[in-house]
């Protein structure tokens, strides 16, 4: 069938590093408060991981930490621009949000051998891409021009 990964229920970066860059003492999303459980950008090191042993088998990803990182944007722990979590985390498909609903209907399409590519369209989104495309007033910017900038 395939992978579902989240990197947890808070970014893995927030939970790790206060605002002004220093390591936490505690998790407190971790059994005891320990720190250290869970990897820095956990949902990346998850899937590489995953891609790792298994190749072709498709990698769907959601969450805070994918959500929030869908398109390229300003990293403030690297104080660089960085691409979107789906190629860095060479993933298949994105569920932006929490993903309750969708996370089941992709699911269960990889169950009937759907293959991921074909998943355009996930009944639980409000809208059809066709749709929301055609809303679209203004071109998003690329990647490359982005990252050339500097920041500060």
């Amino acid at each position: 069938m395939g992978f579902l990964v989240t990197g947890g229920n808070m970014d893995s970066m927030v939970n790790h590093y206060s605002v002004s860059h220093h390591r936490r003492k505690t998790d407190a999303f971790t059994p005891g408060g320990v720190m250290g459980k869970r990897p820095d950008r956990a949902t990346i090191v998850y899937c590489n991981l995953i891609r790792q042993s298994f190749r072709d088998v498709p990698i769907l990803i959601g969450g805070v930490e994918a959500s929030l990182r869908r398109l390229a944007h300003y990293d403030y722990w690297s104080d660089q621009m960085r691409r979107s979590i789906l190629l860095d985390a060479q993933a298949d498909l994105l569920l932006y949000g929490m993903g309750e609903r969708s996370i089941r209907e992709v699911a269960d399409g990889l169950n009937r051998g759907l293959a991921i590519e074909d998943m355009t369209y996930i009944g639980s989104a409000p809208e059809k891409p066709q749709a929301i495309c055609r809303k679209l007033s203004y071109p998003v910017p690329q990647y490359g021009p982005l990252y050339s900038q500097t920041v500060g």
